[in-house]
């Protein structure tokens, strides 16, 4: 194995099995944030630590020797900063805590005052070095009055281990009470972005925090359940809880743990009937059901012309009368049925009767199909409400006062998501939420469309004529992925559907034609065949933007992370028009035409947030269409994979994506054959249905 890289870190093995009191220099490969230890001109890599976290540093690392498949690794449990006050203000200078000081231009400065640079961080002073020129350094000079603001906490932060990202995050958070925060309740730290368990642990063992403190496990707790709703649960049960808990805490006490959560002063955990769940995902339960059955009984009826047109049937107008009269109301129909078609209905009935229609949905994409059916705006629902970065939908925020509001792809919509749109639908607004509910539930916690729809608290209109059943080989195939039999069975003899036996990425790459989207149920499928695809169809200059990145002009690219100042969101999507990587860390790197028509400049740090698009996954997948579309069929010989992962509605919400050629892959041969027998739906733990329920009863018997 050929390692590339320079000497940068120093390790001191204080605890082993072997190695012990040697002290060994270590590389971070340029392909990875890998540290590889040279020892005895051997290469051990060093897990459990980011090397580009440990850059430049003096480090002591507690660690094990362990074998592993891939060889002998130091697997590390946990490191510490061996920093002077050289080396604590070269990582302010390097660490990103300073605004328009990329890590060249703090090169630069380092060279010409070294840790003396503080002391001319003034604009005149600052133009006298290389690349910095009026207006960069009055910036500069701004940001380190900023920084300087917060000095001591950075440093705290620095000096208790804290990686850089981390320790900027957390003083975005808590500003001037970071050093408070951090010292006396360290494992409040998981509330940072990237902040794991072990983090905390860490952070508390320096701080001297006690190990049986009631912050501990009340932490834990909301650590565990903030897992949880990553896998889409908004609660947990007791036992799912402890078995969780015991695996975290060391010497855990049931006991210590049940008392924590009696003597919270906040109430950060909540408790219910069936188990846990945090106070932040109960409010939010709670005003998804207050707004919903509010809204459903303050809408007036709305006077129209009930005449049905002829290109809609009899289920589809019901959709149109439904809304007119009812406050919420919800569509759901398979691939095929004419879910648009009514949609574009309700629209053209509402414009003709004089009423204002407001048009939403969860992507771009899916923003943009509906103005092409309907020819009214829509925009996505974060742009629609006002959605800003914070805990809370605010005053800030847009207030939705239309006669009648339409939110498509429903399916799509997290109960974090829900609970801001609804506090910004008004009272008297009548609401018509559409989707196909067999769908995959969002990539958030919950599943609201179908708690809606399954509680029965509002009207549910359900297509199920298929429309284009005579021609269409897709809507054929696909509709037999909501069947309970013969659902891996499909028909390639129909028009517009093909099977490929490609035995691997690299095969079928080479059978793909250019405009065809590749999606797949794993990231690592994703990941080879983009820099394949990329390869294939991109001959123009590459252009390395980070570790991760590589982009080319034309490059179809997509937002994995909601940018509020940018106005771009997860999930939206765009064509590279420019990119440079020789720039500086405030100037334009990549500017991307999005589907809406917009063009929007990144910069090298904003960049982050945008990956290849020519193949994605099948969550990402949600909300779009396009012409020609070729899916990897999710397979696994792994039972958990299999029990966990693998469900009728994820390959059903792959191929339901093109609109005129799928084609399915097999890299396994009859890869097909285990979605025969695979259950429906992720099974969630969710509270909405319940709730809904339960408070309509109420309402009921008073």
């Amino acid at each position: 194995m050929k390692v590339s890289g320079k000497f940068r870190t120093r390790l001191h093995i204080v605890e082993s099995n072997w190695l012990v009191g040697e002290i060994v220099d270590a590389v971070v490969t340029d392909a990875s944030d890998q540290l590889i230890m040279m020892y005895d001109g051997a290469i051990v890599p060093c897990v459990g630590v980011s090397g580009s976290d440990l850059d430049g540093l003096d480090v002591e690392v507690t660690g094990e020797m362990q074998q592993s498949k891939y060889g002998t690794q130091l697997k590390a449990k946990h490191f510490k900063l061996k920093m002077d006050e050289e080396a604590i203000y070269k990582r302010i200078l390097f660490g990103g805590f300073i605004s328009f000081v990329g890590e060249k231009t703090a090169g630069e400065i380092w060279n010409k005052w070294g840790k003396e640079y503080r002391s001319h961080m003034i604009a005149s002073e600052l133009m006298k070095v290389k690349g910095i020129g009026a207006t960069k350094a009055v910036d500069i000079e701004l940001s380190w009055l900023d920084t300087k603001t917060n000095i001591d906490s950075i440093i705290l932060s620095l000096r208790l281990g804290l990686a850089a990202h981390i320790a900027r995050r957390a003083i975005e958070r808590w500003g001037e009470d970071t050093h408070r925060v951090l010292t006396e309740h360290p494992y409040r730290i998981i509330e940072i972005d990237g902040a794991g368990w072990a983090t905390a642990e860490k952070l508390a063992e320096e701080v001297d925090a006690d190990p049986q403190s009631y912050d501990r496990y009340v932490y834990a707790t909301e650590y565990v359940l903030k897992n949880a709703a990553a896998s889409g649960h908004t609660w947990q049960t007791e036992k799912q809880l402890l078995k969780e808990l015991q695996k975290i805490i060391k010497e855990f006490s049931a006991d210590r743990w049940r008392q924590a959560l009696n003597s919270q002063p906040y109430e950060r955990i909540v408790e219910h009937k069936d188990g846990f769940t945090t106070s932040r995902m109960m409010e939010v339960v709670n005003t998804i059901t207050k707004r919903i059955l509010s809204i459903s009984q303050s809408a007036e009826p709305l006077k129209f012309l009930d005449e049905k047109p002829e290109y809609v049937d009899d289920t589809q107008w019901e959709v149109v009368r439904h809304v007119m009269n009812a406050g919420v109301t919800c569509l759901t129909g398979g691939a095929g049925t004419g879910k648009t078609t009514a949609l574009r209905a309700l629209v053209e009935a509402a414009g003709a009767a004089g009423y204002a229609v407001t048009l939403m949905a969860p992507t771009g994409m899916a923003a943009a199909r509906m103005e092409d059916v309907t020819q009214l705006g829509a925009s996505t629902i974060h742009r629609g409400i006002g959605l800003r970065p914070g805990t809370y939908w605010s005053e800030s925020g847009n207030e939705i006062n239309a006669h009648i509001c339409v939110v498509d792809e429903g399916s799509m919509i997290d109960v974090s998501l829900a609970s801001y749109l609804l506090r910004a639908i008004q009272n008297g607004t009548h609401v018509l939420f559409s989707g196909d509910a067999f769908q995959l539930p969002p990539v958030g916690p919950g599943e609201f469309f179908r708690d809606l729809i399954t509680s029965n608290v509002v009207t549910t209109v359900k297509l199920t004529t298929v429309y284009r059943s005579g021609i269409d080989g897709i809507t054929i195939n696909a509709n037999k992925m909501r069947k309970m039999k013969n659902r891996g069975q499909f028909d390639y003899t129909l028009p517009g559907i093909s099977l490929m036996n490609a035995g691997s990425i690299k095969a079928m790459v080479k059978n793909i034609e250019k405009g065809t989207i590749v999606l797949a149920g794993f990231r690592r499928e994703v990941s080879e065949a983009n820099n394949l695809l990329q390869a294939k169809f991109n001959r123009e200059p590459r252009h390395k933007l980070n570790k991760y990145l590589t982009l080319s002009l034309g490059d179809p690219v997509r937002v994995t992370k909601n940018d509020y100042d940018l106005e771009v969101f997860n999930g939206q999507r765009g064509i590279v028009k420019f990119v440079e990587s020789s720039v500086g860390p405030e100037e334009p790197a990549v500017v991307v035409e999005m589907t809406d028509g917009r063009e929007v400049a990144f910069t090298k740090s904003e960049s982050r947030i945008l990956v290849l698009a020519y193949a994605s996954t099948i969550h990402s997948s949600q909300g779009n269409e396009w012409d020609n579309v070729a899916v990897i069929v999710p397979w696994s010989n792994n039972k958990f994979v299999v029990k966990n992962f693998i469900t009728a509605s994820l390959l059903y919400t792959a191929v339901t994506r093109p609109k005129k050629h799928l084609t399915i892959i097999q890299l396994h041969e009859n890869a097909m054959k285990i979605y025969e027998s695979a259950r429906a739906f992720d099974r969630r733990q969710t509270m909405l249905k319940e709730k809904l329920i339960k408070e309509k009863d109420t309402q009921l018997e008073f």
